[in-house]
């Protein structure tokens, strides 16, 4: 048996019609000014960099280069439309500075999401080289854990592991009729 610590402190919504509720939660968490950051290049501007960036002084690629620890993040929640993301439970945010195409992650319990809003319907409309990143970033990730030098064998998240696999093959096959 392998001891851990579980921390998800996101709030997560999940189902049909999920966006509707973003006026709600941004009343919950008292907001009174909202930046709505959208589009492609997540890997250049990403959401939780902009909330550290604008919570601490200086350079923000100073927490990607270990210079410098975050002291704070501006609170995040997302709405997502994109499949296998994963940011939205994690405390880690990777960008790429331009200047040298450097891709480098910042690891920070400050930047976990207050909320995620996910409505699968949302993703129905992606174009399918979208789909198949989805579910390419699905499999990498899942397979890290067999690729683990500490790794032991865990038969219950193993077949978690598998049958993830497999519903992501049985589904991406239904984008090919």
């Amino acid at each position: 048996m392998e001891n851990f610590i579980y921390h998800a402190p996101t709030k997560v919504l999940f189902g049909k019609g999920t966006e509707n509720e973003v006026g709600n939660l941004l009343a919950e968490y008292k907001a009174k000014m909202v930046l709505v950051h959208y589009g492609g290049n997540s890997a250049v501007k990403s959401a939780k960099a902009i909330g550290f960036g604008l919570a601490n002084d200086g350079d923000v690629w100073d927490f990607f280069e270990k210079i410098r620890v975050p002291q704070a993040c501006l609170p995040i929640g997302c709405v997502l439309t994109i499949a296998a993301a994963g940011s939205e439970m994690s405390p880690v945010t990777v960008v790429t500075n331009e200047d040298g195409w450097l891709k480098r992650s910042c690891n920070n319990g400050l930047c976990y999401l207050k909320f995620a809003i996910t409505n699968p319907e949302l993703t129905l409309t992606l174009p399918p080289y979208q789909v198949a990143s989805g579910a390419v970033d699905i499999f990498m990730h899942t397979l890290e854990r067999w690729f683990d030098n500490g790794r032991t064998s865990t038969e219950l998240t193993d077949a978690f592991a598998i049958g993830l696999m497999k519903t992501v093959m049985r589904q991406c096959a239904c984008f090919e009729r």
